[in-house]
Protein backbone atom coordinates (compact mmCIF):
# COMPACT_ATOMS: atom_id res chain seq x y z
CA UNK A 1 0.00 0.00 0.00
CA UNK A 2 2.49 2.43 0.89
CA UNK A 3 4.76 1.64 -2.18
CA UNK A 4 2.12 3.18 -5.01
CA UNK A 5 2.99 6.82 -3.53
CA UNK A 6 6.82 6.68 -3.54
CA UNK A 7 6.08 4.84 -7.49
CA UNK A 8 4.32 7.67 -8.30
CA UNK A 9 6.72 10.50 -7.21
CA UNK A 10 9.85 9.07 -8.29
CA UNK A 11 8.02 8.79 -12.38
CA UNK A 12 6.93 12.51 -12.01
CA UNK A 13 10.59 13.63 -10.73
CA UNK A 14 12.06 11.52 -14.26
CA UNK A 15 9.40 13.06 -16.40
CA UNK A 16 10.28 16.95 -15.09
CA UNK A 17 14.05 15.67 -15.86
CA UNK A 18 13.03 14.97 -19.64
CA UNK A 19 11.47 17.50 -19.90
CA UNK A 20 14.65 19.89 -19.20
CA UNK A 21 16.56 17.86 -20.69
CA UNK A 22 14.64 17.82 -24.10
CA UNK A 23 16.19 19.94 -27.19
CA UNK A 24 13.14 22.66 -26.81
CA UNK A 25 14.14 23.82 -23.52
CA UNK A 26 17.77 23.62 -24.36
CA UNK A 27 16.57 25.61 -27.28
CA UNK A 28 14.37 28.42 -25.21
CA UNK A 29 17.35 28.38 -22.22
CA UNK A 30 20.21 29.06 -25.03
CA UNK A 31 17.68 32.02 -26.22
CA UNK A 32 17.38 34.15 -23.39
CA UNK A 33 21.34 33.17 -22.28
CA UNK A 34 23.51 36.45 -22.65
CA UNK A 35 26.30 34.26 -23.49
CA UNK A 36 25.39 32.28 -26.94
CA UNK A 37 22.57 34.49 -28.12
CA UNK A 38 22.63 35.83 -31.75
CA UNK A 39 22.61 39.12 -30.18
CA UNK A 40 25.73 38.43 -28.58
CA UNK A 41 26.99 36.97 -31.48
CA UNK A 42 26.49 39.72 -33.67
CA UNK A 43 28.16 41.86 -31.37
CA UNK A 44 31.48 39.68 -30.72
CA UNK A 45 31.43 39.57 -34.93
CA UNK A 46 31.50 43.23 -35.17
CA UNK A 47 33.84 43.95 -32.51
CA UNK A 48 35.71 41.74 -34.92
CA UNK A 49 36.14 43.48 -37.87
CA UNK A 50 36.55 46.96 -36.56
CA UNK A 51 39.86 45.86 -35.16
CA UNK A 52 40.60 44.41 -38.47
CA UNK A 53 43.53 46.57 -39.76
CA UNK A 54 43.92 46.97 -43.55
CA UNK A 55 48.09 46.66 -44.29
CA UNK A 56 49.15 48.81 -47.16
CA UNK A 57 49.92 46.85 -50.41
CA UNK A 58 53.42 45.20 -50.47
CA UNK A 59 55.20 44.22 -53.45
CA UNK A 60 58.12 41.63 -53.43
CA UNK A 61 60.11 41.02 -56.13
CA UNK A 62 63.24 39.22 -56.95
CA UNK A 63 66.78 39.88 -59.29
CA UNK A 64 69.04 37.22 -59.70
CA UNK A 65 72.33 37.97 -59.34
CA UNK A 66 74.64 37.62 -62.83
CA UNK A 67 78.46 38.14 -61.38
CA UNK A 68 78.46 35.58 -58.54
CA UNK A 69 77.11 32.31 -58.08
CA UNK A 70 75.62 32.84 -54.40
CA UNK A 71 73.09 35.66 -53.78
CA UNK A 72 74.04 38.16 -50.84
CA UNK A 73 73.15 36.46 -47.27
CA UNK A 74 70.85 38.55 -44.71
CA UNK A 75 72.77 41.56 -43.18
CA UNK A 76 72.37 39.63 -39.87
CA UNK A 77 75.56 37.07 -41.46
CA UNK A 78 79.06 38.09 -40.25
CA UNK A 79 80.86 38.37 -43.62
CA UNK A 80 84.26 39.79 -45.12
CA UNK A 81 85.11 40.53 -48.25
CA UNK A 82 89.34 40.13 -49.51
CA UNK A 83 89.82 42.03 -52.89
CA UNK A 84 92.56 41.50 -55.68
CA UNK A 85 93.67 44.94 -55.22
CA UNK A 86 94.25 44.57 -51.77
CA UNK A 87 96.16 41.09 -51.96
CA UNK A 88 98.78 42.34 -54.71
CA UNK A 89 99.73 45.14 -52.24
CA UNK A 90 99.93 43.26 -49.30
CA UNK A 91 100.79 39.69 -49.87
CA UNK A 92 102.91 37.66 -52.11
CA UNK A 93 100.48 35.16 -53.03
CA UNK A 94 102.36 32.02 -54.13
CA UNK A 95 99.32 29.85 -53.73
CA UNK A 96 95.85 30.82 -53.60
CA UNK A 97 95.26 30.09 -49.89
CA UNK A 98 97.58 33.12 -49.57
CA UNK A 99 94.58 35.47 -50.98
CA UNK A 100 93.31 34.95 -47.40
CA UNK A 101 96.49 35.10 -45.03
CA UNK A 102 95.01 38.26 -43.42
CA UNK A 103 91.40 37.65 -43.15
CA UNK A 104 90.20 37.68 -39.55
CA UNK A 105 88.91 34.79 -37.63
CA UNK A 106 90.40 32.16 -40.29
CA UNK A 107 93.71 30.60 -39.85
CA UNK A 108 94.83 28.04 -42.61
CA UNK A 109 97.65 25.79 -41.38
CA UNK A 110 100.57 26.04 -44.15
CA UNK A 111 103.68 24.78 -42.87
CA UNK A 112 105.55 25.72 -45.89
CA UNK A 113 105.10 27.15 -49.34
CA UNK A 114 103.37 24.78 -51.36
CA UNK A 115 102.02 22.65 -48.55
CA UNK A 116 99.64 20.38 -50.54
CA UNK A 117 97.59 19.77 -46.87
CA UNK A 118 96.52 22.83 -45.87
CA UNK A 119 93.87 22.84 -43.31
CA UNK A 120 91.85 25.71 -42.71
CA UNK A 121 89.71 27.02 -39.23
CA UNK A 122 87.11 29.44 -38.78
CA UNK A 123 85.29 30.43 -35.94
CA UNK A 124 83.90 27.82 -33.68
CA UNK A 125 86.06 25.07 -36.14
CA UNK A 126 89.66 24.13 -35.40
CA UNK A 127 92.10 23.47 -38.14
CA UNK A 128 91.28 19.56 -37.23
CA UNK A 129 87.86 19.96 -38.03
CA UNK A 130 87.82 21.22 -41.47
CA UNK A 131 84.30 18.76 -42.17
CA UNK A 132 83.05 22.13 -40.59
CA UNK A 133 84.10 24.73 -42.95
CA UNK A 134 83.36 24.81 -46.85
CA UNK A 135 85.50 26.09 -49.53
CA UNK A 136 83.72 27.20 -52.85
CA UNK A 137 85.57 28.49 -56.38
CA UNK A 138 82.59 30.00 -58.29
CA UNK A 139 79.96 27.56 -56.90
CA UNK A 140 82.41 24.43 -57.33
CA UNK A 141 83.19 22.41 -53.92
CA UNK A 142 87.24 22.07 -53.37
CA UNK A 143 86.71 20.90 -49.79
CA UNK A 144 85.44 17.08 -49.20
CA UNK A 145 82.94 16.86 -46.18
CA UNK A 146 83.95 13.23 -45.52
CA UNK A 147 87.35 14.06 -45.03
CA UNK A 148 88.80 15.58 -41.98
CA UNK A 149 91.73 16.32 -39.49
CA UNK A 150 94.90 16.31 -40.85
CA UNK A 151 93.97 14.62 -44.55
CA UNK A 152 90.74 17.32 -45.15
CA UNK A 153 92.43 19.76 -46.87
CA UNK A 154 90.51 21.64 -49.69
CA UNK A 155 91.95 21.40 -52.84
CA UNK A 156 93.43 24.59 -53.11
CA UNK A 157 95.53 23.85 -56.49
CA UNK A 158 92.78 24.03 -58.61
CA UNK A 159 92.77 27.56 -58.33
CA UNK A 160 95.80 30.25 -58.77
CA UNK A 161 95.64 33.35 -56.95
CA UNK A 162 95.87 35.61 -60.01
CA UNK A 163 92.77 34.13 -61.54
CA UNK A 164 90.65 35.19 -58.19
CA UNK A 165 88.85 38.69 -58.37
CA UNK A 166 87.43 38.25 -54.88
CA UNK A 167 86.99 35.58 -52.12
CA UNK A 168 83.94 36.10 -49.57
CA UNK A 169 83.76 35.04 -46.23
CA UNK A 170 81.05 33.71 -44.21
CA UNK A 171 81.41 33.39 -40.58
CA UNK A 172 79.36 30.68 -38.69
CA UNK A 173 76.21 28.24 -40.09
CA UNK A 174 74.06 31.45 -40.31
CA UNK A 175 73.33 30.76 -43.66
CA UNK A 176 70.36 28.97 -44.98
CA UNK A 177 71.63 28.00 -48.49
CA UNK A 178 74.61 25.83 -46.74
CA UNK A 179 74.61 22.46 -45.42
CA UNK A 180 75.63 22.04 -41.68
CA UNK A 181 78.72 21.72 -42.83
CA UNK A 182 78.86 25.04 -42.68
CA UNK A 183 79.08 24.87 -38.89
CA UNK A 184 82.55 26.88 -39.27
CA UNK A 185 82.25 29.09 -42.15
CA UNK A 186 82.13 29.23 -45.89
CA UNK A 187 84.77 30.34 -48.33
CA UNK A 188 83.61 31.80 -51.79
CA UNK A 189 86.22 32.37 -54.34
CA UNK A 190 85.02 34.40 -56.87
CA UNK A 191 87.33 34.11 -60.46
CA UNK A 192 87.53 36.64 -63.26
CA UNK A 193 87.50 36.07 -66.74
CA UNK A 194 89.45 38.53 -69.15
CA UNK A 195 87.79 41.49 -71.27
CA UNK A 196 91.08 41.59 -73.79
CA UNK A 197 94.16 40.09 -74.54
CA UNK A 198 96.49 39.28 -71.61
CA UNK A 199 99.58 37.11 -70.63
CA UNK A 200 101.07 36.08 -67.52
CA UNK A 201 104.65 34.71 -66.93
CA UNK A 202 105.85 33.89 -63.19
CA UNK A 203 109.09 32.47 -62.49
CA UNK A 204 109.47 32.18 -58.36
CA UNK A 205 112.49 31.02 -56.50
CA UNK A 206 112.74 30.24 -52.74
CA UNK A 207 114.55 28.63 -50.42
CA UNK A 208 114.73 27.82 -46.40
CA UNK A 209 117.13 26.56 -43.76
CA UNK A 210 116.73 23.30 -41.58
CA UNK A 211 118.45 23.17 -38.96
CA UNK A 212 117.07 19.60 -36.69
CA UNK A 213 118.05 16.73 -35.12
CA UNK A 214 121.57 17.17 -36.18
CA UNK A 215 120.83 17.84 -40.09
CA UNK A 216 121.96 21.12 -41.84
CA UNK A 217 120.40 21.52 -44.79
CA UNK A 218 119.14 24.06 -47.03
CA UNK A 219 115.54 23.46 -48.72
CA UNK A 220 115.07 24.31 -52.04
CA UNK A 221 111.90 25.33 -54.46
CA UNK A 222 110.48 26.78 -57.33
CA UNK A 223 107.23 27.88 -59.00
CA UNK A 224 106.36 28.17 -62.58
CA UNK A 225 103.35 29.99 -63.76
CA UNK A 226 102.43 30.90 -67.72
CA UNK A 227 98.45 32.29 -68.11
CA UNK A 228 97.07 33.76 -71.07
CA UNK A 229 93.57 35.20 -72.21
CA UNK A 230 91.27 37.00 -74.52
CA UNK A 231 87.52 37.97 -74.97
CA UNK A 232 85.81 37.14 -78.76
CA UNK A 233 82.23 39.21 -78.21
CA UNK A 234 80.17 37.49 -75.54
CA UNK A 235 82.75 34.99 -75.03
CA UNK A 236 86.08 34.48 -72.91
CA UNK A 237 88.85 32.31 -72.87
CA UNK A 238 91.45 31.73 -70.09
CA UNK A 239 94.30 29.05 -70.11
CA UNK A 240 96.73 28.41 -67.38
CA UNK A 241 100.33 26.28 -66.28
CA UNK A 242 101.20 26.36 -62.93
CA UNK A 243 104.60 23.92 -61.91
CA UNK A 244 105.01 23.92 -58.17
CA UNK A 245 107.41 22.13 -56.54
CA UNK A 246 109.43 22.37 -52.86
CA UNK A 247 111.19 20.29 -50.40
CA UNK A 248 109.27 20.68 -47.04
CA UNK A 249 110.66 19.50 -43.34
CA UNK A 250 110.70 16.08 -42.16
Amino acid sequence: MNSNPTYSLNRGVLIGLMLLASPLAMSETGQDSGLFSDKSLAKTKAAAADSIQVMPEMTVTYSPETDRPFPLTTKATPTYTVEADQVKTRVNATTVEDFLRYTPGLLIRKRYMGDPNGNIGMRGSNVFQTAHTMVFADGMPLHNPLRTSFNGAPRWSMVSPSEVESADVLYGAFSAQYSGNSFGGVVNLNTRMPDTFEAQLDATGMFQTMHRSGRNDTLMGYKTFLSAGDRFDKFSVWGSYNRFENEGQP
